[in-house]
């Protein structure tokens, strides 16, 4: 743990300077996640089973101010396990760097579900970090994230551990307006 915290360090400390003179702006588009929940430690793209019905679709926005992110994700699920046909929202803030062709973040914030089978209101199902890779071609975006569960954020933030951190796997096409 020990190493993820010093190279996110080293990180930070090159990303800021480069990231003040990086392309602010809004970014909208399509997005896809693999259904399947793994941990980052656990992540082998060779076991992935590429099929249409192993994704959900929905949108992604963002909008960049230096070396700042907020963002939000939509996803629609099909059938969701027992619970039926959901959609999850998971509003992002955190830091972003911009290295021209490349840009790379780590957000967090809240996660809500809303479940269309049911007469239930909208649940607060807890948080969300986000950690993205971006590869920058002019006006388009081409992402690939890890979308993290974490139900209480403050004891997650006091020990956080990213290699057993469970979650999803996504790629978004994001467009300039």
């Amino acid at each position: 743990m020990k190493k993820i915290a010093m190279i996110m360090s080293i990180v930070l400390i090159v990303a800021v300077p480069v990231s003040v003179f990086a392309a602010d702006g809004i970014w909208v588009g399509p997005t896809a996640l693999y259904n399947s929940n793994m941990t980052l430690g656990e992540m082998d793209f060779e076991d992935f089973d590429f099929e249409i019905e192993n994704f959900s679709y929905g949108a992604e926005a963002r909008f960049d101010i230096s070396i700042f992110q907020v963002g939000i994700n939509t996803i629609y699920y099909g059938d969701f396990d027992f619970l039926g046909k959901v959609v999850e929202t998971n509003l992002n803030a955190g830091l972003y760097a911009d290295f021209g062709i490349v840009g790379v973040g780590l957000t967090a914030g809240p996660k809500y579900l809303v479940f269309l089978d049911y007469d239930v209101d909208p649940m607060d199902w807890g948080y969300n970090i986000k950690v993205e890779t971006d590869l920058i071609l002019g006006s388009t975006i081409l992402s690939v994230y890890f979308i993290g569960d974490v139900y209480d954020l403050d004891e997650w933030s006091e020990d956080p551990d990213f290699e057993t951190l469970t979650g999803r796997v996504g790629a978004s096409v994001l467009f300039q307006l």
